[in-house]
């Protein structure tokens, strides 16, 4: 369980902007809030191996700013068509990458 400071201490981040990406975490269950005698804190709302970056991603973006288009127009039918191909491409980048296996990364990285 990590403060909203230690978190902007550890992302380099000021805690306003923190604090404004939790929110969506939060709300997803990505990310649950957690008090304690100690404060109010924050961890992981389940196993890090099934929270993929592509899951963060979506919570983000699902906070209320979905793209709106028209689809009945023509450019509003290519304007979605292009948004479906980069969220698609997004995913196949992002494969099956969890945070379990990116938080060994990076421990490696750091231990080297």
């Amino acid at each position: 369980v990590l403060s909203l400071d230690e978190l902007s201490e550890e992302v380099r981040a000021p805690s306003r902007l923190v604090a404004e990406v939790l929110h969506p975490l939060t709300e997803s269950g990505l990310c649950v809030e957690v008090v304690s005698d100690r404060g109010t804190g924050y961890q992981p709302g389940r196993a890090l191996e099934t929270i993929t970056p592509a899951h963060v991603l979506a919570a983000i973006r699902n906070r209320g700013e979905n793209l709106s288009v028209d689809a009945e127009s023509a450019a509003g039918s290519v304007a979605a068509a292009l948004w479906r191909s980069a969220l698609e491409a997004e995913a196949q980048a992002l494969g099956a990458t969890n945070f379990r296996e990116v938080a060994q990364r990076v421990n490696a990285q750091v231990s080297s």
